[in-house]
């Protein structure tokens, strides 16, 4: 067997297991979030593979946070959301949080299905972002 013949089969073994693999880690990932996904900052691969950056960008409101991740389930969007406790004074963060997502071009409401999307809602010491997406 020629060196060339060598080296291409071990290229062509080698593309097919990292493509094979990259497709099982992309399989799990969509598929570990469908139920949701509740976890916090310190949970380093559910902070960094399933919080969009739209969220881990927003404005610091709390120390506390709790993030919570669902999959599209054939519903066509995904929605995220964070939840700050200990919120010491609420309208100023709900206020920075609108600033944010305006800035962003997230609408508060929209006719068509087409926008990505938010609601925020808060009690006591507490606020929530959500963000719905639509899968595109």
């Amino acid at each position: 067997m020629s060196n060339f013949n060598k080296y291409f089969l071990i290229f062509f073994a080698s593309s097919f297991l990292l493509l094979f693999t990259l497709g099982f880690i992309f399989l799990f990932i969509v598929t570990y979030s469908l139920d949701g996904v509740e976890y916090s900052k310190k949970n380093i691969f559910d902070y960094y593979f399933l919080t969009p950056s739209i969220i881990q960008n927003a404005p610091f409101i709390s120390n506390d946070a709790i993030y919570y991740s669902v999959g599209d389930d054939n519903y066509g969007f995904t929605r995220d959301k964070v939840t700050w406790e200990g919120v010491s004074n609420i309208s100023i963060a709900r206020e920075k949080l609108e600033a944010y997502l305006k800035e962003q071009g997230i609408q508060k409401y929209s006719d068509d299905n087409t926008a990505d999307k938010y609601l925020i809602v808060s009690y006591d010491h507490m606020i929530s972002l959500e963000i719905i997406i639509p899968s595109r």
